[in-house]
């Protein structure tokens, strides 16, 4: 299971972890070493196949065994090149995961706080409706500034929401 505990309204969308940076990276080290396989794969095939690899070279009682383990470490190449690849779709798959994760949380902080803000607002609204002019403990001015101050709040919020969404 991912972590993502640590993440609440005010994270910033580019502390999320970067998927796409981190897929490449990891697509072109693995590359590299399929490149580095590839090259000695096809060395030690040419050389099974026309050089001094061949299955008649050093024939001991009917058997090469220079042909043998060069055929060995062709087969252990192809599984190097097996998992390579399997491991790289599994990081891809796993780093996907984790941003689809860290973006849900992403989204869940946002929502709950703009919940909270709607709640505020609306008991600043009722407060509001309910003072009158003879009140000294708290202005109408006063719960105006509450009230726009909320209505900032959720403004910038759901805007954070919005760009939440779009990762």
């Amino acid at each position: 299971m991912s972590k993502v505990d640590w993440i609440t309204w005010k994270t910033d969308p580019k502390e999320l972890i970067d998927s796409e940076t981190i897929n490449r990276n990891v697509n072109n080290k693995i590359s590299e070493i399929n490149s580095i396989t590839n090259n000695i794969y096809e060395n030690i095939k040419s050389e099974i196949d026309k050089g001094g690899l061949t299955d008649e070279s050093l024939s001991i009682d009917g058997t090469s065994p220079h042909n043998t383990v060069a055929n060995r470490i062709i087969k252990k190449i192809d599984d190097i090149k097996t998992i390579s690849e399997q491991l790289k779709e599994q990081i891809n798959s796993q780093v996907l995961e984790q941003k689809n994760s860290e973006k849900e949380q992403l989204i869940k902080a946002i929502e709950e706080k703009i919940s909270e803000q709607e709640k505020i607002l609306e008991n600043s609204i009722s407060l509001k409706n309910k003072i009158t002019a003879s009140n000294t403990t708290v202005g109408i001015k006063e719960v105006e500034e509450i009230i726009n101050s909320t209505n900032n709040r959720l403004s910038m919020l759901r805007g954070r929401l919005e760009q939440a969404k779009e990762i």
